[in-house]
C-alpha cells in the first residue's frame, strides 16, 4: 500500500491521543436523584436493609431456585467489585442491537449527561451467571484504548438482568461499514483500513500478552468512534483466559470467522484470533468473505 509508513504513524498518533484523553470518572457523586428508569436503578449494597430485595434462600427447589441462586451469586460478586455509593440512574434512549445473550441499549447517565452503551444480560441459570460474571471480570481487567471499557455494572431491581455500562462507539460496528460499502459498490480506502487494523492488532497484542483468547473476532465486534478514526474491540463474552501454553478445545466463535482447528474441533490457542482477524481484513478489502460453502462451516 502507498504511504503505509505514514498511515501507521497516523494510527499510532490517534491511538496515543485516545490513550491520553481523560476517561469518565468511576467515582459517584453522593446524593439522590429521581428515578429516570426504575428498572435500571442500581441496587443497594448487600449490607443494606432493603425489604424489596428477593430472598437469598428458601423457595421451591427446581429451575427457578437455581436461577435465583445464580442471580444472588452474581449480585454479591458484582457489588464486591463495584461498591455502591449512591443509586445512580440511567435513562434508556433507544435500542442499539441484540445478540444471543442479551440486548444493547443507548443510555444517558443522569449524573453527568454522558452517553453509554448498556449491555443487558439475562441470568437464567448457573451457566449464564458464570459466563456473565466472567465477562464483567475480564472487562474490568483489560484496560486499553483499543478495547471497549467497562464504566459501571449493576443488577436490575428484579435481580434478573445484569447491566454492563460501557463505552459508546457512535459510528457503530465495522460490519455495518462493510455492508454500506458493498451496497454502494465502493471499496473501503486502504489507508483507512491500515489505520483501523493497526489499532486492532495493538489491542489483540495486549489481550494475548495477558493470555486472553477473544474467540469471537468479527466485524460485528469491532466498533468505531464518532470520528471513525479510532476503532475498539468489544464483546468479551466468549473470551477465555489461558494458562501458559494451554490450549482450548471448547466450541466457540462465529461461522466463517473461526480458525480451521476450531471448526475441526481440534485444540486451539492464541493464533486462532489472528486467523479471525485475517478473515475480517479480507472481507473489508474484497467486500466479501474469503470462503463460500453450502453450510456455515
Amino acid at each position: 500500500m502507498d504511504g503505509s509508513a505514514t498511515d501507521l504513524s497516523t494510527a499510532e498518533t490517534d491511538f496515543e491521543r485516545d490513550k491520553s484523553a481523560p476517561q469518565p470518572s468511576r467515582r459517584r457523586n453522593k446524593g439522590s436523584m429521581k428515578d429516570a428508569v426504575p428498572s435500571f436503578r442500581r441496587q443497594n449494597s448487600p449490607g443494606d436493609k432493603n425489604k424489596d430485595r428477593a430472598p437469598t434462600n428458601g423457595g421451591e427447589p427446581g429451575e427457578g431456585h437455581s436461577a435465583q441462586s445464580a442471580q444472588n451469586a452474581v449480585f454479591a460478586e458484582v457489588e464486591s467489585m463495584f461498591p455502591s455509593e449512591d443509586s445512580g440512574q440511567y435513562e434508556r434512549l433507544r435500542k442499539l442491537g441484540a445478540g444471543a445473550f442479551g440486548a444493547v441499549v443507548l443510555v444517558k447517565d443522569m449524573r453527568n449527561n454522558r452517553l453509554y452503551a448498556m449491555k443487558v444480560l439475562t441470568i437464567s441459570d448457573d451457566k449464564d451467571g458464570r459466563r456473565n460474571l466472567q465477562e464483567v471480570k475480564l472487562l474490568k481487567m483489560m484496560q486499553h484504548p483499543t478495547i471497549v471499557q467497562l464504566h459501571d455494572v449493576f443488577l436490575s431491581r428484579d435481580r434478573k438482568l445484569l447491566c454492563l455500562v460501557m463505552t459508546y462507539c457512535e459510528s457503530g460496528d465495522l460490519a455495518q461499514i462493510v455492508k454500506e460499502a458493498r451496497h454502494a459498490r465502493r471499496p473501503l480506502p486502504e489507508r483507512t483500513l491500515l489505520s483501523w487494523f493497526a489499532q486492532v492488532f495493538l489491542g489483540i497484542h495486549y489481550l494475548h500478552e495477558h493470555h486472553l483468547l477473544h474467540r469471537d473476532l468479527k466485524p460485528q465486534n469491532l466498533f468505531l468512534t464518532d470520528s471513525k478514526k479510532l476503532i475498539k474491540i468489544g464483546d468479551l463474552g466468549l473470551a477465555k483466559l489461558l494458562s501458559g501454553d494451554e490450549r482450548e478445545s471448547a466450541e466457540a466463535g462465529t461461522p466463517y470467522y473461526t480458525a480451521p482447528e476450531m471448526v475441526n474441533q481440534q485444540p486451539y490457542g492464541l493464533p486462532s484470533d489472528v486467523w479471525s482477524l485475517g478473515v475480517c481484513l479480507y472481507e473489508c478489502l474484497a467486500l466479501q468473505l474469503p470462503f463460500r460453502g453450502d453450510s456455515d462451516l
